[in-house]
């Protein structure tokens, strides 16, 4: 590496996002390695955000969609991709942050009782709110069960408003990939049931133990909110609230409160 003055390293999901950044100057007004992963990232980015963090000792962050995919992106960084396990080594950053964007960056930790996802079969139900709040109950519940300790408090940086318009549902290879990464026991804990996919016209349940760093609490937070809404968001939507609060506000902002996952 050439003699270098920036203060961490950022990887950045969408190569758009990551182009509009680059036009802003954000490298350049907080001293950082801006990187794109352009969606799944090949061996020589993996490679290169190992030698920043390893070699430079800058802290890494990544920046992705909120959905179960693009926090496997994070996982491909940060820990190695299954079919290149023999690699993780050389190319895994372990100490990489997943700094957003989080699903309580979308609802916050208190997610609006309308915003909860109901079945078409239970929103014809004569009392959905009912059916909502004793979800959200179950959903408390079981975060106290899984070992959250945290204090509920953090308030969304999108309104009712903008989330109505940029929120996309998940679809059942959503759901699938969520259970995969945090495993059917927590899928169960928050909803009640085993995730029943279907293949070639006939249902079976998806049987995960989940990935070890998905364990955590706080991830299992995030990810239940996720099974709690049934939504998801793309990094296209924070630009979308103006790039100066993207670059100057909610990026920085979210760093300097420590504000990130790993």
């Amino acid at each position: 590496f050439v003699d270098f003055s920036e203060d961490y390293g950022h990887v950045v999901e969408k190569h758009s996002v990551f182009k509009q950044l680059q036009r802003y100057g954000f490298w350049r007004k907080n001293k950082v390695i801006l990187v794109t992963s352009a969606g799944q990232p090949d061996r020589a980015t993996r490679r290169f955000v190992r030698r920043l963090n390893e070699e430079l000792k800058l802290p890494v962050y990544i920046l992705a969609d909120s959905d179960p995919y693009g926090f496997y992106i994070y996982s491909v960084f940060k820990i190695g991709s299954i079919t290149l396990s023999y690699e993780s080594e050389r190319l895994a950053t372990p100490k990489a942050r997943f700094l957003g964007v989080t699903m309580s960056d979308v609802f916050g930790d208190d997610v609006p009782l309308g915003e909860i996802h109901l079945t078409p079969e239970e929103a014809k139900q004569s009392n959905p709110d009912k059916l909502r709040k004793e979800k959200k109950e179950r959903f408390l519940k079981a975060l106290k069960e899984l070992g959250y300790k945290g204090k509920l408090t953090k308030e969304p940086f999108m309104t009712s408003e903008e989330r109505r318009n940029f929120i996309i549902k998940a679809k059942e290879k959503d759901l699938e990939r969520a259970v995969e990464l945090v495993g059917d026991k927590v899928y169960r804990s928050f909803v009640g049931e085993q995730l029943k996919t279907t293949r070639s016209g006939k249902k079976s349940v998806k049987r995960s133990p989940g990935y070890q760093w998905f364990q955590d609490p706080k991830w299992i937070k995030e990810i239940g909110i996720f099974f709690l809404t049934h939504s998801k968001l793309e990094i296209e939507a924070m630009a979308s609230k103006g790039l100066k609060f993207l670059a100057d506000d909610y990026l920085p902002r979210k760093i300097e409160t420590n504000d990130w996952l790993d």
